[in-house]
């Protein structure tokens, strides 16, 4: 009889050591899918992230250019307005500044500050534009 207890209780053993070896198993089995559809997500992930920033570049630069684009045509559009300004009261300035009021003008003192404006001005166009224009018979 002692035997046979001694036999239950192995084979209790053996049979719960066996069920733990199962589910000791199919955990293992649940983690490994588990890790295989993360790596798999981590793969997706990474490829979208590289299509995303390739766009996202593409689309920056795109916007530096058209940005630079905007910036020197501004630039172009305001030198030129500077230089019509120069052209059409540059002479009328200089011949103030040269000879003054012939008579009596109540408008002198505003266009002593006209012309001090207007030069101030004048020193704000590039030293090439402002130099091109001076060799240039008016």
């Amino acid at each position: 009889m002692f035997e046979l207890i001694i036999f239950v209780i192995f084979f209790l053993m053996f049979m719960s050591s066996l069920m733990y070896n199962v589910i000791l198993t199919l955990k293992i089995q649940k983690l490994i899918k588990s890790l295989f559809q993360v790596n798999l997500d981590y793969f997706i992930v990474a490829d979208q992230l590289k299509k995303a920033s390739k766009a996202d570049n593409e689309g920056f630069v795109e916007f530096l250019n058209k940005s630079r684009d905007d910036a020197f045509r501004y630039i172009e559009d305001v030198q030129g307005a500077l230089n019509t300004f120069k052209n059409e009261v540059g002479p009328l300035v200089d011949y103030h500044e040269q000879f003054g009021d012939v008579i009596y003008n109540p408008m002198g003192a505003q266009l002593d500050t006209v012309a001090l404006a207007y030069r101030k001005l004048m020193l704000m166009l590039p030293n090439e534009i402002n130099n091109n224009e001076d060799e240039q018979p008016s």
